[in-house]
């Protein structure tokens, strides 16, 4: 027998913290992908300390991995942080989407001006999409009425 203190438990309560998973689980995927990052980083430095490499590039590999641990923190943070209802949480989760946007917009800039690709950009072809969708997930899914109104009744720690 599960006791539920404060929470009501309809249809529409459900739905939100389903939604609210979602979007946390989103959130450990981005984090998990910065994670990778600051791995590629790390092994970055080492190789450049073992070989005694130009010293420098070493800060611009320091910065970036610093970067990278800190926003894998903080996307790992707010995806706890959505899983327990908290505004800060969602706007955190909001500014990710914001930044896939934007990165998804800058792909998609590239696709029509052929003089400024890489021979790598074809992965955008897969990527770009998964980044919007991700994005608007966000932006729009956190910022519908009952998903404010699920925020404002639940009382912050």
């Amino acid at each position: 027998m599960f006791l539920h203190n404060d929470v009501s438990t309809t249809k529409n309560d459900q739905n939100d913290l389903l939604g609210l998973r979602i979007s946390a689980v989103l959130l450990v995927l981005l984090g998990c992908l910065f994670g990778l990052y600051a791995l590629i980083c790390g092994l970055v430095i080492c190789v450049s300390v073992i070989r005694h490499a130009h010293a420098s590039e070493m800060p611009f590999w320091l910065l970036a991995l610093c970067i990278t641990c800190a926003l894998t923190y903080l996307c790992i943070r707010a995806a706890k942080g959505l899983r327990e209802a908290q505004r800060w949480a969602a706007y955190v989760a909001m500014g990710c989407g914001l930044l896939l946007l934007w990165f998804s917009a800058s792909g998609i800039y590239d696709w029509f001006h052929p003089e400024r690709q890489i021979p790598d950009e074809a992965f955008g072809i897969l990527i770009i999409p998964i980044f919007i969708a991700v994005g608007l997930w966000w932006c729009v899914y956190l910022n519908l009425p009952h998903v404010r109104a699920h925020f404002r009744s639940v009382r912050l720690h």
